[in-house]
């Protein structure tokens, strides 16, 4: 295991930013360092997602893990679903989100996990949904939960055009604003996520007023990440430098606008989010449908397989530093080098290296 200040040295020299001020170091030295000046690691993790199916009933152009329709074959079981969703709630993760694919392809599925998750009323609970699949016997069975909860509805266009164009699907944006209209009527909090490309970015301001009008608590507005299937049509999705200064600068105007309305959040880059993260020790872990060990989207690197291991063990033995681990670590390093190889679900998947 890397020494923290050879850690913090490597991380901000390979991704060619300046390190975080003394200030800011020793209060996380201070926090989360041993004596040995090495990381001390979460016992479990604070925050988990379940993508619980490779499935989809739409075919989005810039969809980071390639989810279709027909997908799926591979998809943990529901007994393997089930029995880590009761290890999580035993032992307290904060914040679990469902996700996919489309994770209401299997709503019994999501129905009996969000009932073993009700067993400890502490945990929030999310659901990422493209909005076809919502009921109002699913809004109504959701809301009784005791959990604090939330929905995120992915929305790509304030205009039908616009939003179908992105997800390959007609009429994808009329069953999506329904699904976030049907979820705030029942006075659940939903954010909206919006992805911006080349072709949308300058309408992000509709967009917040959109989400304004729906009545969200919040908005996530992300530029589109060279991942997944974008990385395939990168010249019609993907802003260049100076429309992404553009973007920034509607980003400020659309912050000052509607800040006062809901809660608005920019998603960042990945050089951004690596500085971040990873002089940290892992606070979450990504459970992928056929049951892969990750600790986040943005990184390719596999510690086990939940099918095949206990879920504890895999975080204790490989994941809680998964940071420092040296297969992250070199992937960040060929981002920042623009390596073709360093694309997530793009690339083939990296197994984690015993430190």
């Amino acid at each position: 295991m890397l020494e923290f200040q050879t850690l913090v040295d490597r991380i901000y020299s390979s991704l060619k930013r300046s390190s975080p001020n003394a200030a800011t170091l020793d209060k996380i030295e201070k926090a989360l360092v041993n004596k040995e000046k090495s990381i001390i690691p979460f016992s479990f993790p604070l925050g988990i997602q379940f993508e619980i199916t490779s499935s989809c009933n739409l075919k989005c152009r810039h969809c980071y893990n390639d989810s279709l329709p027909g997908k799926g074959n591979d998809d943990l079981t529901e007994a393997e679903w089930l029995r880590t969703a009761e290890k999580v709630t035993e032992k307290g993760a904060l914040a679990i989100t469902i996700s996919g694919g489309e994770p209401l392809l299997k709503a019994s599925l999501v129905r009996k996990m969000l009932a073993i998750f009700e067993q400890n009323p502490n945990m929030n609970v999310g659901i990422i949904t493209n909005g076809w699949l919502v009921t109002e016997d699913f809004v109504d069975y959701f809301r009784e939960i005791k959990n604090k909860k939330w929905i995120q509805v992915s929305i790509d266009g304030a205009y039908p055009k616009d939003h179908d164009w992105m997800r390959g699907q007609k009429g994808s944006w009329e069953r999506a604003v329904r699904a976030a209209l049907m979820f705030t009527k029942a006075s659940i909090p939903v954010r909206i996520a919006h992805t911006c490309h080349r072709g949308n970015f300058r309408d992000l301001w509709k967009m917040a007023e959109l989400a304004v009008l729906l009545g969200a608590s919040g908005f996530i507005y992300t530029p589109i990440l060279n991942a997944g299937r974008a990385y395939y049509d990168k010249e019609n999705l993907i802003l260049n430098n100076e429309e992404f200064q553009e973007f920034e600068k509607i980003s400020e105007q659309v912050e000052k606008k509607y800040s006062s309305y809901l809660k608005l959040s920019k998603g960042v880059q990945f050089k951004e989010y690596y500085s971040k993260f990873a002089i940290l020790p892992a606070m979450g872990s990504l459970i992928r449908p056929e049951g892969n060990f990750k600790i986040d989207c943005s990184v390719p690197v596999v510690f086990g397989n939940i099918g095949k291991e206990n879920f504890e063990d895999i975080w204790l033995q490989r994941a809680c530093l998964g940071w420092q681990n040296s297969a992250v670590i070199d992937y960040i390093e060929k981002v920042e080098a623009g390596c073709e190889d360093s694309v997530p679900y793009v690339m083939d998947d990296i197994q984690c290296v015993d430190n």
